[in-house]
């Protein structure tokens, strides 16, 4: 179990090495991936009405949960990525080094 953990957090981590590189730096972006994400991922309390186990369109609802998370998910990240180098780049410059002349 624990070798399973480990390989999945490997390529969770891959993914959003992956993600930072490719994904742009773009508010409107990152805004329509929440807004999709936050309208698709309720979906999964649809759930609910379904009384049989066995009815295909249980996975049909969770794979459109899960898309539906993985989208706020990579929105919020955009939105936070975007916030950072703002942040930065509004900060007054400082001393970064020690070396002195």
């Amino acid at each position: 179990m624990v070798h399973l953990l480990s390989h999945l957090l490997q390529h969770i981590f891959k993914l959003l090495a992956w993600a930072d590189e490719n994904l742009p730096d773009s508010n409107p972006l990152g805004w329509k991936l929440m807004f999709i994400g936050l309208a698709v991922a309720p979906s999964y309390f649809a759930l609910r009405y379904f009384p049989n186990p066995s009815d295909d369109a249980i996975v049909l609802v969770t794979l459109l949960a899960f898309s539906g998370c993985l989208c706020a998910v990579a929105g919020a990240y955009v939105l936070f990525r975007r916030l950072v180098y703002r942040w930065q780049d509004r900060r007054p410059e400082r001393i970064i080094s020690m070396k002195w002349k």
